[in-house]
């Protein structure tokens, strides 16, 4: 098949497809990420400038042990602080490209293949760049845990029902935080390699300021 036989399947698949439903999915689901993403960063802006909202105030009756891990947390959080002071603007950056690229994606407007491709991408990484500073203090977060509740008094049930309390909680966070970024990760993939096959880059090329229809 010659070239201009190939270009004319693609032409054909392009008018018969102006916007396939995995195209209109994938982008839709780039605008729920990008928005998870901002709320997400809006959210956790208070407790990051000042750790210690996440913590809270011990009471005064409080286990010795409680408030003894409280402070070791707020100690954590600003040892990883300038690290995720550096992330945080970044992330807010490419979570609005991401939602602004899907848009450009979701309306076939020229290059949006394209966008959404560098969108996805940079998201990854900065992904991956968040997973190991979480992974990281979570890590110190669990020696902070152990190395507090090591020697309580095992005839004290307090201590011991929130020793438990907090290593449940622990592995719950860890298993759920897991599962979303390999559920990020996997919409990633995704949208990259749809997004890179030629039939769809043709709807993009179709729309160019150069060949674009009035209404576009």
């Amino acid at each position: 098949m010659s070239t201009a036989d190939e270009d004319l399947v693609v032409a054909e698949k392009v008018s018969n497809s102006k916007a396939p439903s995995l195209l209109t999915g994938l982008a839709i689901a780039g605008v729920v990420v990008a928005l998870v993403k901002l709320g997400s960063f809006l959210v956790g802006l208070p407790w990051l400038i000042n750790p210690k909202l996440s913590q809270g105030n011990a009471a005064a009756e409080a286990p010795a042990e409680v408030i003894e891990y409280q402070q070791l947390m707020v100690a954590i959080q600003g040892k990883y602080l300038a690290y995720q002071l550096a992330l945080y603007p970044l992330g807010i950056l490419v979570a609005g490209l991401l939602l602004w690229a899907s848009f450009r994606a979701l309306q076939l407007r020229p290059h949006g293949d394209l966008w959404i491709k560098c969108a996805v991408i940079a998201s990854t990484v900065t992904d991956l760049l968040g997973a190991v500073i979480v992974v990281l203090m979570q890590m110190d977060i669990y020696h902070a845990l152990q190395t507090v509740f090591q020697d309580f008094d095992s005839d004290d049930r307090a201590p011991n029902i929130m020793y438990i309390a907090m290593n449940v909680g622990f592995y719950i966070g860890i298993a759920s935080a897991a599962g979303f970024l390999l559920l990020q990760f996997g919409y990633y993939f995704m949208t990259l390699r749809y997004f890179s096959k030629p039939e769809v880059r043709a709807l993009y090329q179709e729309h160019a300021p150069n060949e674009a229809s009035p209404d576009v």
